[in-house]
């Protein structure tokens, strides 16, 4: 499976906005775990996790200031600006990223003070994995701008709104409500036309890419129809998103 990371060869940081966006308990720490020696070594990754979990899992250092809605300023100029100017390339990764975009007391149109410290840390060219549990607002602003999404089962109503405007197609709509626990459709907004990628879950830590029949048979689903038989069409919540483009065997 091919993943726009867009990872600077000589530094190794990867240099893309990356989101994980699912439910809660269905695998994103799991994923971000397995995921985030893809985007940056790990002296190079500022961790902004509440919880703690990831870095648990990860071996990672949490940052020694965490940011707030009310302190995104502090963390920007004590974090994220030195780590800039010290050069070398250095990844930003936020678990429970939908704590800090709150839209509360933002005027409308306008994007909260944590995605405004975003847009500064890309215009540095630090790369960013988000993860969310899935808040509609998360999900519209992150997607509009994230170069490589990983999209696990939901059934939030605002979230499943935005998917069905975003995609413009209701069968990935009906596809990501029934995602099995811990797989996440893999949606690469640079790859036109073919932006859908497939389907990865993590298995030994590792990210494995699965097939349509394992998916199928995960699903609960027999084969689609065959296009000779015309009834694909009329098999609606059973088809699979986009092109079915190959996957192959590992990420």
């Amino acid at each position: 499976m091919r993943l726009p990371l867009k990872v600077d060869g000589e530094t190794g940081v990867s240099t893309a906005l990356v989101l994980i966006i699912s439910k809660r308990d269905n695998g994103k720490t799991t994923l971000a775990n397995a995921l985030w020696p893809e985007l940056a070594p790990k002296e190079k990754v500022i961790l902004v996790d509440p919880q703690g979990t990831l870095a648990v899992m990860s071996g990672i250092a949490r940052s020694p200031v965490q940011p707030t809605e009310e302190s995104t300023k502090e963390f920007l100029e004590k974090v994220l600006r030195p780590a800039e100017e010290a050069g070398h390339g250095h990844f930003l990764m936020v678990d429970e990223a939908d704590r800090f975009m709150t839209t509360r007391g933002v005027v409308a149109g306008q994007q909260g003070p944590f995605f405004e410290l975003l847009n500064v840390s890309r215009g540095w060219g630090m790369g960013t994995l988000l993860i969310s549990h899935g808040a509609g607002v998360t999900s519209k602003n992150a997607m509009e701008q994230a170069d490589v999404s990983f999209i696990g089962n939901t059934t939030e109503t605002n979230a499943l709104r935005y998917w069905r405007s975003y995609f413009g197609d209701p069968h990935y709509v009906d596809f990501i409500r029934r995602l099995p626990p811990y797989h996440f459709a893999v949606w690469a907004s640079s790859m036109a036309p073919n932006q859908f990628q497939g389907v990865i879950t993590v298995e030994d830590g590792k990210l494995v890419s699965v097939s349509e029949a394992e998916l199928r048979e995960r699903m609960g689903e027999s084969p689609a129809p065959s296009e000779e038989t015309n009834e694909e069409e009329d098999a609606g919540a059973g088809a699979l998103p986009g092109d079915r483009p190959t996957v192959e065997d590992g990420p």
